[in-house]
């Protein structure tokens, strides 16, 4: 959509609902998005926003009951994942998409060893044998920056500190040299060196690999520093997506200028107060007909009210393509909606 490379996954019109007491929840609702080979990809936005459940979808770990995929294709190197036996699928997670979760410690079993592990996701993709799989553990730990990689390969996960549990998450996910790494907000609960660590590491590995990386977060100092495309997403749905230069330059959709207005700035008065988005998120059982931002817009129009709003394509001002989804843009291109 915005680059020229080869597409190695494509969303189209995704769409994740949970069944609950208080009615339906429209989780994702009509997510379309590519992500090109080598890319890293950033989604943004507030908790609830439904960041984490798109990247379940793709990957079709969604809990059902009570949650089911409804509508839309994910295309993997060619093939809808969404019509994947689970054999199929198997085979697909951890081989061609692997995904980190936010927590560390519970996504490690905690009665294994590192290297039996990591050694299992080897045997079940590649064939190796348990002495060939280890061997094989041990250069995926060096290569993610633990020292002393034969001794800890040895050890529980609760000899090892956050941050090094988290660099044996990505040494599991990196072990089959999967075409897409989903970092689920890799770097909650680590301090900011080790962050930085971790973050620099998912660079260096998807740039010697050629790995697409999509990176769930709500920093947009991470995303500023670490994405080539962003997706603002908003009660379940893309609001804009852009190249990031453009995007922080110029923010077009009224959420993503309030995202941006309320991190701090070093070039601020030390007096002046951060902005903060009036409002709350939205009931996602309950949207409105119009547009979910709508009630916390300064800017909002009567039809923002009335209709959700379509698309639209503009200019980034860098020879590339930008998408918001705003009644202000589609009123100045159309000129029909006022």
């Amino acid at each position: 959509m915005f680059d020229k490379k080869e597409t190695v996954l494509s969303v189209r019109n995704l769409g994740t609902r949970f069944m609950t007491s208080s009615g339906t929840v429209k989780a994702v609702d009509g997510v379309s998005f590519d992500v090109h080979k080598g890319e890293i990809f950033g989604i943004v936005g507030e908790s609830g926003s439904g960041k984490s459940v798109t990247n379940l979808s793709i990957l079709r770990l969604i809990p059902s009951p009570p949650g089911k995929i409804v509508e839309g294709q994910i295309i993997l190197k060619g093939k809808n994942l969404l019509e994947a036996n689970e054999n199929e699928l198997q085979m697909i997670r951890g081989g061609n998409v692997s995904m980190i979760f936010q927590d560390p410690m519970t996504s490690l079993n905690p009665l294994l060893k590192v290297s039996v592990q990591i050694a299992e996701v080897l045997e079940l993709h590649h064939g190796l044998s348990r002495k060939e799989a280890e061997k094989k553990v041990v250069e995926l730990l060096k290569a993610v920056g633990i020292p002393d990689a034969e001794r800890r390969a040895q050890e529980y996960p609760h000899q090892f500190s956050g941050g090094m549990r988290q660099r044996v998450m990505i040494a599991m996910a990196i072990g089959c040299n999967p075409d897409v790494l989903i970092a689920d907000e890799p770097t909650t609960a680590l301090d900011v060196t080790i962050q930085a660590q971790i973050l620099d590491l998912i660079r260096r590995l998807s740039d010697s690999r050629t790995m697409s990386v999509i990176l769930i977060t709500h920093d947009l100092g991470v995303v500023a520093g670490m994405c080539d495309t962003v997706a603002v997403m908003y009660a379940g749905r893309i609001v804009e997506q852009s190249a990031v230069d453009p995007l922080f330059r110029e923010p077009r959709h009224p959420y993503t200028q309030g995202l941006l207005a309320s991190v701090p700035r070093l070039d601020s008065a030390w007096s002046e107060r951060l902005y903060s988005i009036p409002g709350a998120p939205p009931n996602l059982a309950d949207l409105p007909a119009g547009c979910a931002f709508a009630p916390r817009c300064a800017y909002a129009l009567p039809v923002c009210r009335n209709a959700y709003p379509p698309l639209t394509e503009m200019d980034d001002g860098q020879g590339g393509k930008r998408l918001v989804r705003c009644w202000l843009h589609t009123s100045e291109n159309s000129g029909e909606q006022q």
